[in-house]
């Protein structure tokens, strides 16, 4: 059985093998209210050609999403058009109104992702039509999301002792809630998010764990994000570049404290870097 060996926090670093499912970085900005109630993005038309010439140069593959047929006040804040490097390559940004994201998935490096983030940003801004309408940013999310198969590390039976013994993370359940008390420590699924304040960069940390499947095998399904909302958000594309860095450190940091040990082993990590 492989176990957590140490209390130091390896320093970030590639893993030849990431549990990682999907790097995203979203950014949304406020719609404005039909006669009707409905939410739209005025702009939104003129956006997408402006922005998709300034993305073009390395994002020269359009992907309209089926989404995009339907009417956009039906659908808001949805991504509809996808720009890629190739058919069905990844990394992507995907485009809709009030909403622009970046995702990568098993290729990722924060040295490859993070300049992509900057262009994505610089687009937006530069394309957006504010003669039209203003773009007021309301939120801004950087997450990422990680299947460990629970036979990744060891032998352990149940969640619990998989979650305290390879992600530092200790969960108890009074006992004398079940008639046969070994059930507290045996349940069959998960769903737990922790939310915590942050002031670098202001806004939410969030650590998520939950079961599920990846490619079939049953796994732990483990986020670490950040969010900023309206009044937090950096006001030009150039002052995005400390948001990335902040939430990306922060992130990282989570990351390497809850894997270090032994699943940080069994990904190819270096506990004593």
């Amino acid at each position: 059985m492989l176990k957590a060996l140490t209390n130091r926090i390896p320093k970030p670093h590639d893993l030849p093998r990431k549990p990682l499912i999907e790097a995203i970085f979203e950014l949304r900005w406020a719609l404005q209210q039909g006669p009707a109630g409905e939410s739209h993005d005025p702009g939104f038309q003129i956006l997408l050609g402006r922005f998709y010439d300034r993305v073009s140069p390395d994002f020269p593959e359009l992907e309209d999403l089926p989404v995009s047929l339907v009417p956009e006040a039906m659908a808001p804040n949805v991504v509809r058009h996808r720009f890629r490097k190739a058919k069905g390559a990844w990394p992507l940004i995907q485009l809709g109104p009030g909403v622009l994201s970046v995702n990568d998935t098993e290729g990722y490096t924060w040295q490859s992702f993070r300049p992509m983030l900057v262009k994505a940003v610089q687009a937006l801004f530069e394309a957006y039509p504010t003669r039209i309408a203003q773009l007021s940013l309301s939120q801004a999310t950087l997450r990422y999301v990680n299947a460990v198969p629970l036979d990744s590390a060891g032998g352990d039976t149940g969640l619990l002792p998989f979650l305290g013994n390879h992600l530092h993370t200790n969960i108890s359940i009074d006992p004398s809630l079940f008639d046969n008390p070994q059930t507290a420590g045996t349940p069959a699924a998960l769903q737990l998010r922790l939310n915590y304040p942050l002031e670098r960069p202001h806004g939410v940390g969030a650590i998520s764990f939950s079961t599920g499947m990846k490619e079939n095998v049953p796994s732990v399904i483990w986020e670490n994000l950040v969010v900023s909302k309206a009044g937090h958000l950096p006001a030009t594309p150039e002052a995005f570049d400390a948001w990335f860095e902040d939430a990306h450190a922060l992130t990282d940091r989570w990351f390497f404290a809850l894997c270090r040990g032994g699943l940080l082993t069994s990904c190819g990590g270096d506990n004593n870097a």
